[in-house]
């Protein structure tokens, strides 16, 4: 059995990546997923029964993916002040600027059909199938399509917006 720590917000997280993350704050901790305040009262542990490997990655990427944006962007994303839009292509610029930053001044990002793809990939369309035939750059199509399918921008987006 793995013991998981439930935070205020209702995010849980791994006992020992949460004492990780909480020992490398200033003061009181954040939620890695959402950023809100956490008090250095400890949370409440709780144990999962059937743990799955799955499971486990899948939150693993999104606490990896929350990283990536600012409290701010979180909140404004939370509050209706941005849209799932407009931080899926944040995400999308910032996953690029990572990922291949020998690349990034080759996209036009105010491209409208950059927009319209940050849109699906905030409602987690499977983005296998996603059109970047526009993109004149094979390596920027290749990068690009490949942090598009890998990363759960859509979930994430879905994450916040049901912690608040």
């Amino acid at each position: 059995m793995q013991r998981h720590t439930r935070l205020p917000c209702g995010h849980r997280l791994h006992d020992g990546c949460w004492r990780q993350w909480q020992s490398r704050a200033r003061g009181d901790a954040t939620c890695p997923l959402c950023r809100a305040v956490v008090p250095r009262v400890a949370p409440r542990p709780v144990v999962r029964a059937s743990p799955t490997d799955d499971d486990d990655d899948q939150y693993d990427a999104l606490v990896d993916l929350a990283r990536l944006l600012d409290r701010q962007t979180i909140e404004d994303l939370a509050a209706g002040r941005r849209s799932p839009q407009e931080v899926a292509w944040r995400l999308m610029r910032k996953l690029f600027e990572r990922d291949a930053p020998d690349l990034v001044d080759r996209i036009d990002w105010r491209d409208q059909r950059l927009l319209r793809i940050a849109q699906q990939a905030a409602t987690g369309v499977d983005m296998a199938a996603v059109d970047l035939s526009f993109m004149p750059d094979r390596a920027v199509r290749t990068e690009l399509s490949d942090i598009l399918r890998s990363e759960p921008i859509g979930r994430l987006i879905a994450t916040i917006a049901q912690a608040y």
